[in-house]
């Protein structure tokens, strides 16, 4: 029956969790909105032993026709087969980087042209003012933006100015829920600038890393990505439009490592582009943002900027596949460095994201998930792709056909 095999699926879903956070302590692969007695079920219980993991996820994935329709089975054929290779993989069983990539968000992965980065220093070349190299000028320019210390103590107010811009232009595309609410915070201790986090009942969290130094050209590239019309947006969307109105229960369980993220990180990095078109980030905020943080315009063309940064998250895939391949850190180091224009301290920290235990394949989500939905949202009918892929189920593999 559907309820039992989406019960056995969520219990599922929290053991695998509760071994991974066990492992890591990284408490950060799952939010879990279903029923708080599985949770309190899955908290009492001893440790479970993966074997049993990898034995339930099999089971479900042979169930899964006997219990839905086929459209429907299909996606939580893949949603289980993620769970059982990430079980596979607490079990102590090494997984190619490909297979991961295929089996946890059904993508088929190879190492990203690098004429692709040559296109994007020739737009950082064409965007950024300056002289000398290519990384000093990135660097400079950032540097140029980045919230002095003495004004850091408004970077909430900005943030919030930011969101409520944000929210109001996704609003025009979409009906966003009246109800959600949107906090921020801080966090520490991991290798990412922000992140958003969904709590349920359209309540969500935008955490900040202040570890980070924050680049306010940057700021709507951030908001837009995390809360709308990205992440944000997207959780509350579906939570409105599947679990309340249609009762689509495993909606209530986000794993991380499973293929919807793939269209989720692809929506993020398009969500700036979709409410701020052509220059008109950049136009906000030098109207709203910059002269209250006392930075003045250097001439950059921050559209071209952000094309140049997204065609560069390839870097970072095949820095994953070369990890995978053996590769020594300082090789790789060296490959961020030289066609991503980091810094030794920001290839460093893309170094540790890259080794996150059991994320490992994560960074595909982004790139893969740009050029998937390309196709969908460069047309006439974006608007209408955007609230299609904000409210209804979708599996990269079938966004090629």
């Amino acid at each position: 029956m559907e309820s039992d095999w989406l019960r056995d699926y969520m219990l599922l879903a929290l053991r695998l969790n509760k071994l991974i956070v066990l492992h890591t302590n990284d408490t950060s692969l799952l939010d879990y909105y279903g029923p708080p007695a599985y949770q309190a079920q899955v908290d009492q219980e001893p440790v479970p032993a993966v074997a049993r993991l990898v034995h339930d996820a099999q089971l479900l994935r042979e169930t899964v026709c006997d219990s839905f329709p086929p459209a429907r089975a299909t996606y939580l054929t893949k949603l289980v087969s993620a769970l059982e290779l990430v079980s596979r993989r607490v079990a102590g069983e090494q997984i190619a980087l490909r297979e991961q990539a295929h089996g946890c968000f059904d993508l088929h992965v190879e190492y990203v042209p690098e004429t692709i980065f040559a296109d994007a220093h020739a737009l950082y070349n064409q965007a950024l003012p300056g002289r000398g190299s290519l990384a000093q000028r990135l660097h400079d320019w950032q540097v140029h933006y980045t919230i002095p210390r003495e004004r850091s103590h408004l970077l909430p107010r900005l943030i919030q100015r930011a969101l409520d811009e944000a929210r109001q232009r996704t609003n025009a595309l979409i009906d966003l829920p009246d109800a959600d609410q949107v906090t921020i915070e801080a966090i520490r201790d991991q290798p990412v600038r922000a992140m958003a986090h969904y709590l349920g009942n359209g309540r969500s969290r935008l955490l900040i890393n202040p570890d980070y130094p924050f680049n306010l050209a940057d700021l709507l590239y951030i908001v837009c990505h995390e809360a709308y019309p990205g992440h944000i947006a997207e959780l509350c969307l579906k939570e409105e439009y599947l679990i309340r109105q249609q009762g689509v229960r495993e909606q209530q369980v986000s794993f991380l490592l499973t293929p919807p993220f793939v269209i989720s990180e692809g929506i993020a990095l398009w969500a700036h582009e979709l409410v701020f078109p052509a220059e008109e980030a950049a136009r906000w905020l030098e109207e709203h943002i910059y002269p209250e943080a006392g930075i003045a315009p250097d001439g950059s063309q921050l559209n071209q900027v952000d094309q140049a940064t997204d065609l560069l998250w390839g870097v970072r895939c095949n820095a994953a596949l070369m990890l995978d391949e053996g590769y020594a850190s300082a090789e790789v180091m060296h490959y961020l460095m030289q066609h991503g224009l980091l810094d030794q301290a920001a290839a460093q920290r893309a170094l540790q994201a890259l080794q996150r235990p059991f994320c490992e394949a994560y960074i595909f989500t982004y790139w893969h998930g740009r050029q998937l939905l390309a196709p969908w949202l460069q047309g006439s009918q974006r608007s209408t792709m955007l609230a299609r892929l904000l409210t209804e189920q979708m599996l990269p593999s079938q966004m090629l056909t």
